[in-house]
């Protein structure tokens, strides 16, 4: 279906209009969750951003309450909204559910589902752990009670905090009470929660009583779109985009499939709006009229929404947490580079990169190995490389000393990263590095 509004073209083919998306299919209880949601009805052209009102509820919360979902610009057609999960019946504006319901966004006779974990059983866990809430912001201090039943005082209780990411950011002994209490105050800033999402708390006491709670940090900043550019790796061209929630990384020109691939962390669930020139990629039919974009979020196709216009189509992807690729795939794709065929970009190389080139100068790692961290280097963007397949291999021709004693060199900080980039250079351009 295609409505025309003015002089842009609203395509919602393989859009999903009006569907509220979870961002992510599973949550432990005291998580606050995000939803997103495209809708291509609202008041588009408005001059404020527009606010839709979805029903959230749980297999324990049949009734729901109401959670509004804000529109994250004017005219964006993307509206978010957090909500906290919890067990505690006499919660006010949050989910209440037990382990193992599933919990529903409702928009409009559309239904998306997540699930909540069943707690973890742990042998002899008796320990109980509990905050002064479950969501915090910047600046913020996290209170931690608990207690050990039958817990020894002569041992301590070990509080450890995990990230988003998987990431230890905290582990701390603590004093147990003779009351069999302990207590913990944590300062947001100092502690280096920066990162929105969800964080574990967990307790051990001796070798296998342990408890754990967890806590959402908000990151407000994060409802609102950051609007910014991207070059395409290889090229002199630049994106115009704007995201949610994560990161963009890098956006690399795949040509075998006329096809841009977007290298993102999808620390939470959310959108990426990039602007795309006709003259840079597009899809055709044969007769010339618009065809859709294949978008494949970690590989799956997925369904867009997308504004057109005679110059360019913008395209907003949804992805959900733990993305790591969007790739966009047309019928066309002219970067029309003229950058130089290898580069060393303005980034601090990883240690183990030149620990790497030394050994290799010294025989101790062999040649496929090294190029591992080649590949490593051109896929993190300290590399350029255009025309880049995503894969690099050694041909069977021997590589020449002189490029072994440039790595040494170079791993000893004998010569700039640009030398030793030239010795790359020189094995991609004779064939014995294959890209």
């Amino acid at each position: 279906m295609v409505t025309i509004i003015g002089f842009v073209t609203v395509s919602t083919a393989y859009a999903s209009p009006g569907l509220p998306l979870w961002d992510k299919s599973s949550y432990n209880i005291g998580e606050s969750a995000t939803i997103t949601l495209q809708e291509t009805t609202k008041k588009l052209y408005s001059n404020y951003p527009d606010v839709i009102y979805i029903t959230v509820s749980s297999d324990s919360f049949k009734d729901g309450i109401s959670l509004a979902l804000i529109e994250t610009e004017n005219n964006s057609g993307i509206f978010i909204g957090k909500i906290s999960i919890t067990s505690a019946i006499d919660s006010e504006d949050s989910l209440i559910v037990q382990e193992g319901d599933s919990v529903y966004a409702i928009n409009a006779g559309f239904i998306h589902f997540a699930k909540i974990h069943t707690k973890k059983s742990f042998s002899n866990s008796n320990v109980l752990v509990t905050t002064d809430k479950k969501t915090y912001e910047n600046g913020e201090i996290i209170r931690i009670s608990g207690k050990v039943a039958n817990g020894n005082p002569n041992f301590p209780v070990i509080l450890t905090i995990i990230d988003p990411n998987g990431v230890i950011i905290l582990k701390n002994e603590y004093v147990l009470a003779s009351d069999k209490r302990f207590d913990a105050i944590i300062d947001t800033d100092y502690f280096l929660l920066k990162e929105p999402g969800n964080y574990l708390i967990r307790a051990l006491h001796g070798t296998d009583s342990i408890g754990e709670t967890a806590i959402s940090f908000n990151a407000q900043s994060d409802l609102i779109p950051r609007k910014n550019s991207i070059e395409i790796f290889g090229t002199a061209i630049s994106l115009k985009y704007s995201k949610t929630f994560g990161e963009l990384y890098i956006v690399k020109p795949v040509y075998k499939s006329n096809a841009l691939q977007f290298s993102i962390d999808g620390k939470s669930g959310g959108h990426l709006t990039v602007e795309l020139p006709r003259t840079l990629i597009d899809a055709k039919a044969d007769s010339g009229v618009d065809e859709n974009f294949e978008v494949l979020v970690n590989g799956k196709k997925i369904r867009y929404y997308e504004k057109a216009n005679h110059n360019e189509r913008t395209l907003t992807i949804p992805y959900l947490y733990k993305s790591k690729t969007i790739e966009v795939k047309g019928t066309f794709l002219d970067t029309n580079s003229e950058v130089p065929p290898v580069r060393a970009n303005d980034y601090r190389f990883p240690e183990w990169i030149r620990i790497n080139a030394d050994w290799w100068s010294k025989g101790l790692i062999d040649d496929a190995e090294f190029v591992y961290g080649i590949q490593y280097l051109i896929n993190q963007g300290l590399m350029g490389v255009p025309h880049y397949s995503g894969l690099a291999h050694l041909d069977s021709t021997p590589v020449p000393n002189w490029v072994k004693d440039n790595a040494g060199w170079w791993a000893k900080k004998q010569i700039t990263d640009q030398d030793f980039v030239n010795g790359i250079q020189y094995l991609i351009e004779n064939g014995i590095i294959r890209i």
